[in-house]
């Protein structure tokens, strides 16, 4: 489940190198494609994108999710940034520009995290309902990964697939056309009032991301290992992209 700005496109990235095989992830990052779903073939092993909870029923097998969560203040800026940068992409937004506190209670920011993780999808509900269903639902996760630790999240992530190379360079990762200037601290603390169930989901995903970590010293003891090894890999995918092009090895 690819909450919107929770370093997503990175993982997506690595998910289509994984997934070289035909048919075997499906990529959801449209409305249309999110309400109708996919079809559960048998090669199909991955499915991932902007979806809520609840996309396994179009399988008949058993499913487990995994997500990223955002500290929610963060979140909103950078949603509230991407939104500025492209507003093309955003459908319900009003044509006319809005501030950080509109968009915060607006259908894109308006605690977005729950929702993803409750799957209800009617924006009216109370509030409190969703959040006591995205807590549930999340206590199910295989793994709840943090974005603010997203290498040791990857690493978890990667274990429990089995995906053996998790090297990735950054996508999309906020880079503005025109950087919105850092919200003061009292709209800092008028967004902490509007985002309190995200803060809370948040909180429950910071303590069940610990519990992992406790279970798995392993991944935390390579962690800097990987780091050091990704970091070599991010300066040497750009040249070796480059050099595929030039040879017709990729488009």
């Amino acid at each position: 489940m690819h909450i919107p700005k929770t370093a997503g496109m990175s993982l997506q990235h690595l998910a289509r190198r994984r997934h070289k095989a035909t048919g075997s992830l499906e990529l959801i990052y449209t409305l249309d494609k999110e309400l109708n779903g996919f079809e559960d073939r048998p090669e199909l092993q991955t499915v991932m994108g902007h979806f809520r909870h609840g996309i396994h029923k179009y399988s008949k097998r058993p499913a487990r999710y995994f997500t990223y969560l955002r500290n929610p203040v963060d979140h909103v800026i950078s949603h509230y940034q991407y939104t500025k940068d492209f507003p093309d992409k955003f459908e319900f937004l009003p044509k006319e520009s809005q501030s950080i506190i509109d968009f915060a209670k607006g259908p894109y920011g308006n605690n977005l995290q729950s929702r993803f993780v409750s799957g209800i999808t009617k924006h009216d509900t109370d509030l409190q309902v969703i959040l006591e269903t995205a807590k549930t639902n999340l206590a199910k996760f295989e793994v709840v990964g943090i974005t603010e630790e997203f290498d040791l999240s990857l690493l978890m992530m990667g274990k429990t697939l089995n995906w053996n190379t998790l090297y990735y360079t950054r996508m999309n990762d906020g880079k503005a056309k025109k950087k919105e200037p850092y919200p003061s601290p009292k709209v800092i603390e008028e967004l902490e009032d509007i985002l309190k169930y995200d803060i809370e989901l948040y909180k429950l995903g910071l303590e069940i991301f610990e519990k992992q970590k406790q279970a798995k010293p392993d991944l935390v003891k390579k962690l800097p290992h990987f780091q050091k090894m990704n970091s070599y890999f991010q300066q040497l995918n750009p040249t070796y992209t480059k050099f595929k092009k030039v040879f017709g090895l990729v488009k």
